[in-house]
């Protein structure tokens, strides 16, 4: 211990990149009704910038595929913005920092994570936390209900008397069967399963919704940098 150390997993906020279109885009859009798993959305610019002739939004492939399922565009993140617009920009916004509490996300007069950068993209001002981000997956593994994130459960002294207690509290954010949907997506493009490495080090639920939420940073560690960052700090944590 130390002490003015930062805390990377709940001090430093990075940009998401890919890892926020679940929360932001496509749980919202199931739970809603606007999207199933076999929706089709046609993965074109939606414009040509100011200049007529720069495509928008930009792919990390560098093309754009036409015709595409739900299924195919999270597993390789293609944008998701014409999800976005029949969530709508408010919406997600709600979504994403009151329903998933990814609470670092801002809203005022001079920047707003309210956009599309932001919400389709994971590019946001100033970024969330892992602990945020982390929590917010657990929706995915226990069926549609949040966990909010606790340093400790309980503390005693010598004598076992109890000094401090943080019981776990259940939010209800999606239902049971849309849950069950948003796992079988975030993890259909993974094929290297690390829940043995998790299962030695944490409790059951928790090495599940590492697993999970691991399984999805990996699909898009390839087109979103920042991620790199964020992966290499849970496998640290696995490590502790």
């Amino acid at each position: 211990t130390a002490n003015r150390i930062q805390n990377f997993a709940t001090q430093t906020r990075r940009p998401p990149g890919s890892a926020i279109k679940p929360l932001s885009v496509y749980a919202p859009a199931l739970e809603e009704g606007r999207i199933t798993w076999s929706s089709v959305f046609d993965d074109v610019p939606l414009n040509f910038g100011a200049d007529g002739a720069t495509p928008w939004p930009k792919n990390a492939t560098g093309f754009y595929r036409g015709l595409t399922d739900i299924s195919y565009a999270v597993a390789h993140s293609t944008n998701t913005v014409r999800v976005l617009e029949e969530v709508g920009l408010r919406n997600s916004f709600r979504w994403a920092q009151e329903r998933f509490h990814l609470e670092s996300l801002i809203d005022r007069p001079g920047g707003s994570d309210c956009d599309v950068a932001a919400l389709g993209l994971g590019q946001l001002h100033y970024g969330v936390t892992l602990r945020e981000l982390t929590a917010a997956y657990t929706v995915f593994a226990d069926g549609g209900i949040y966990h909010a994130p606790r340093s400790y459960y309980r503390v005693l002294d010598a004598d076992g008397n109890v000094l401090l207690s943080r019981p776990d509290s259940g939010e209800r954010v999606i239902s049971g069967s849309n849950a069950a949907v948003m796992t079988k997506l975030t993890t259909s493009g993974s094929t290297i399963s690390i829940k043995p490495i998790l299962t030695r080090s944490f409790p059951p639920r928790s090495a599940e919704v590492f697993s999970l939420f691991l399984h999805f940073l990996q699909v898009f560690r390839h087109d979103d940098p920042l991620i790199h960052g964020i992966v290499d700090v849970v496998d640290l944590l696995i490590v502790l």
